[in-house]
Formats: structure tokens, sequence, C-alpha cells
């Protein structure tokens, strides 16, 4: 799993998953999603859910968009950049970016303190961590800010501990999916698994498009 997918629907289904099946054995692994399609062609794992736009041009590889969320921009209540109508990304620039590293897709847009890998194109933050809890933890407590979607700070957003920022724009979007060997027989346990992300994603979609909606009136 990749960290967003995760926190997002991935780790909701395993519990739904093994509350159906509580015989079922499974073994869930949370890492960098540059890793997963590696750990797929491996076969080290049956299934892979992460971004998928460095897995799709791998022949051997099969990819399913299931994760298509808006993303903000967000940091601790108090941050210099508050009270402004708009933030361009010039202002943005001068702050540190705390998250995980950026893919290629959208790298060179992204805005913060930051440096592109240049084996690999992903944009590597001045503060790179492992887990969005980490970020989480960083952001309260100095002026770097992160990206994520609405659903996964609102208890925060709501109890005013973090504010968004006044940015947005159509590319900051998660797009992550399954990842799977083309032929590779997927056992049923995995398909049911799949079944269970899929159902989850529609509810976690509906709700961000509602808060995104709530937060940005004017602009969706």
């Amino acid at each position: 799993m990749g960290i967003y997918a995760a926190e997002i629907s991935a780790n909701q289904a395993l519990g739904r998953l093994i509350e159906r099946h509580p015989g079922l054995h499974c073994h869930a692994r949370l890492t960098n999603w540059r890793d997963v399609a590696g750990l797929v062609l491996s076969r080290a794992v049956d299934l892979g859910i992460a971004e998928i736009s460095v897995s799709q041009d791998i022949e051997d590889l099969q990819v399913e968009l299931v994760g298509e969320h808006a993303l903000i921009l967000f940091c601790r209540r108090g941050h210099p950049l508050l009270g402004r109508k708009k933030v361009s990304k010039a202002a943005l620039d001068q702050y540190p970016l705390t998250l995980i590293r950026i893919p290629p897709r959208i790298a060179k847009r992204f805005p913060g303190k930051g440096k592109i890998d240049p084996d690999t194109g992903d944009m590597i933050p001045s503060l790179e961590v492992d887990e969005l809890s980490t970020a989480r933890a960083a952001i309260l407590e100095s002026d770097a800010f992160g990206t994520m979607t609405p659903l996964q700070i609102e208890p925060w957003l709501r109890s005013g501990e973090f504010e968004i920022l006044p940015y947005k724009a159509p590319w900051l979007r998660l797009e992550y999916g399954f990842i799977y060997l083309r032929q590779r027989l997927l056992t049923p346990a995995t398909q049911a698994y799949m079944q269970l992300v899929r159902d989850i994603e529609k509810e976690k979609i509906k709700h961000n498009r509602a808060l995104m909606k709530q937060w940005f009136p004017r602009q969706t």
C-alpha cells in the first residue's frame, strides 16, 4: 500500500475483509509508492495499491485507477501566509514542504522547498516523510505545509489546528489504484478485497467532493 491509498480506503477495506472472513490470513505492507511496482513484479505481494502513473508503461503490469481525489494545501493555525485571498507558488516556495516524494506527473509544478531527483523526476520535499502522521505532527510545530485530501485532516480543520492555504490547481489531485501482474491469476480473496476498496472509494469520493465544495464554494 502507498501511504495515501492506505489512509483513505485500503486499510478500511482490510478491516471489512477480515470481518467477513475471520479465518483469512493477510499481510499488509505500508511502503513508499515508488516501491510498490517492484514488489508486485518480484511476486513478493499479490496486489499493490498506490500511485499508478509510473506503473502504467510497465508491460508486465496491469493497473486500475480507483482513487482520484482533489487535494488541498494546509498549514498550522497562525501560519504567515494565512489571511491572503490567494497564495502564489512563489510565496509557497519560501516555506518547507513536508510530504512523501511527489511523482513526476506533478513534480515540477508543485510548490514549496524541495528538489527534483535527476534519476526519477520525483520531487523530494525539504522534509521527506515515510508516513503522513509524521507530516501532520511536523506541520503543527512549524511553518512547513503539506498536502492531503480534506477528508484526511477533517478533524484538525474542524478544530482549527490546521487551516487551508488559499491555493488551488486542477492538477493537484491524487491518482492511485491497483497494481498487479498482467499474467497472474488473482485469488478470490484478492478479488474480494479489491471490490471492497472500490466500494469504499465511492463513499470517500463523495465525501471529499462535499468537503471541497464547503471550503472552495466558488471554485468547485
